[in-house]
């Protein structure tokens, strides 16, 4: 794939997944947990899939609707909500440090 800040102009997009399996489709889902350089220019990539991808999931999914629930909030909401209240609280200790 095409890319102008690759030393060489591109980047390479194929995925050695260890093990072959007969059709994509086999692997299910499919989750990237991390990533890091190996040598120049080259970046590895963990994923896991299947069960344990999905299971995975789930429990983010838990997490997120618990932290939801705790703050009174949607799901969609819990990002500006947490930042009303780090703004609410930044605004107490600057006006009790006065």
């Amino acid at each position: 794939m095409p890319d102008a800040s690759s030393p060489r102009g591109f980047y390479s997009k194929e995925l050695c997944g260890g093990t072959h399996v007969p059709y994509t489709g086999a692997i299910g889902v499919f989750k990237i947990v991390g990533e890091q350089s190996t040598a120049a220019g080259v970046r590895r990539i963990e994923a896991i899939s299947g069960e344990r991808a999905l299971a995975e999931y789930q429990r983010a999914l838990a997490t997120l609707r618990t932290a939801a629930g705790l703050l009174n909030s949607s799901e969609d909401q819990i990002i500006p909500v947490l930042e009303r209240q780090i703004d609410q609280i930044r605004a107490l200790e600057s006006s009790s440090k006065g």
